[in-house]
């Protein structure tokens, strides 16, 4: 039984079916502060408990006695729903217990004004059908604050996450801001849209450890578009590191400052870095003169794989770099796209898998400018294996 779910009823079966004296029947269980059975059998969770004996005594009128019984194990539920209007930050600081996965329903909707902390291992999951609930952020600084639990796994799957400031401040903005010695497991978004942030998807300094971070089937939008030097992986002290980056099935618009960015001084090492079929329009861009970076994790011998991909279109007149790892690094790419407004220096190493489209991307996608990089040019020969699926 789950503790508050709903009540199960237990049926007592008088055998043979023709029995004809009259019984009686009573309930009792073992321990009823962990489950209660009332006099017709209905059971009741009170508190999580194993194996708890809930007995039934039948009487018959001539005095016999005969007995049954069954075991009842009290588990606590998994998942909490939320409601339209309940308070999703007094929600997820307040939980018991992590594990938990918290769903919000379709057309939800709460504002961040103070960082949430997260308690540990969670999964935030929108609602499948109807209006993609949304977690609005009005405020400066990160939206969400990391647990202290080491190896924890924090999951957010069809959800907006966006900041709402009309006017972006240069400090308005990571999702994750962490400082200090924290270990994560994993961290994944899933089906989500994340926009609007100044300073990108995630700052780390002094000591932070990942072990897996994953972006899949999303679509991020105005990220790292303010002044600064941040990327969205943005590994900027210490020994902090994303050991193993996966990047799948997204899109990324004006997506500003790096995108996977280690600072010169950083000792904490990168091991993997996935990025397929995904789809980048106006990317490395700042309003700043710094030089930015597609990938640059130093001395790190990652194995980095690039497949079925679109870059289309740097946007600025800034120094635009696409790699920088150590000499024991394995780089492969397959089938990888630029345009022509694709302009870098400090290329990715000499690959057959690297192609050019001989046009822009306003030459390749439908409008880009708005956001829409379905592919208008047919003759284009990635046409149907390259980029995002959703635009194909």
């Amino acid at each position: 039984m789950l503790l508050g779910g709903e009540p199960f009823t237990l049926e007592a079966t008088i055998e043979p079916l023709d029995y004809t004296l009259d019984v009686t029947i009573e309930w009792e269980s073992d321990d009823d502060t962990v489950v209660e059975v009332d006099q017709t059998g209905v059971l009741t969770a009170i508190a999580v408990g194993d194996n708890i004996k809930v007995r039934v005594i039948v009487t018959t009128e001539d005095g016999d006695v005969f007995t049954a019984e069954c075991e009842v194990s009290v588990t606590e539920s998994t998942e909490v729903y939320l409601e339209i209007g309940d308070d999703l930050k007094a929600v997820m600081e307040e939980l018991s217990s992590v594990g938990k996965t918290i769903i919000l329903p379709a057309g939800y909707e709460f504002t961040i004004t103070a960082p949430i902390g997260i308690p540990g291992s969670m999964t935030i999951s929108g609602a499948t059908e109807g209006q993609r609930p949304k977690i609005s952020v009005a405020r400066e600084g990160d939206a969400f604050s990391f647990p202290s639990e080491a190896g924890a796994t924090i999951t957010f799957e069809n959800v907006e996450i966006v900041n709402t400031r009309d006017v972006q401040p240069a400090n308005a903005g990571h999702v994750f801001n962490p400082n200090g010695n924290f270990e994560i497991a994993e961290i994944a978004f899933i089906n989500c849209r994340i926009a609007n942030f100044s300073r990108n998807m995630i700052r780390m300094r002094a000591g932070v450890v990942i072990d897996n971070f994953v972006i899949d089937n999303c679509i991020l939008e105005d990220m790292g578009n303010n002044e600064g030097n941040y990327g969205f992986f943005h590994v900027e002290s210490g020994a902090s590191t994303v050991k193993n980056i996966s990047i799948t099935n997204s899109t990324f618009i004006r997506q500003g400052g790096h995108l996977i960015f280690y600072a010169d001084a950083v000792t904490g090492v990168n091991e993997s870095i996935k990025i397929e079929n995904s789809t980048f329009f106006d990317a490395l861009t700042r309003n700043n003169t710094s030089a930015q970076w597609f990938i640059k994790v130093n001395a790190s011998n990652s194995n980095i794989t690039l497949s079925n991909l679109i870059l289309g279109s740097t946007r600025d007149a800034v120094v635009h770099n696409e790699y920088l790892a150590g000499a024991g690094a394995t780089f492969s790419a397959t089938n990888v796209w630029t345009t022509n407004d694709w302009t870098t220096t400090n290329n990715f190493p000499a690959s057959a898998g690297i192609q050019n489209y001989n046009g822009t991307a306003v030459d390749l996608f439908v409008d880009p400018a708005n956001g829409n990089l379905a592919i208008k040019d047919l003759t284009f020969a990635g046409a149907a294996t390259a980029g995002d699926p959703r635009w194909r």
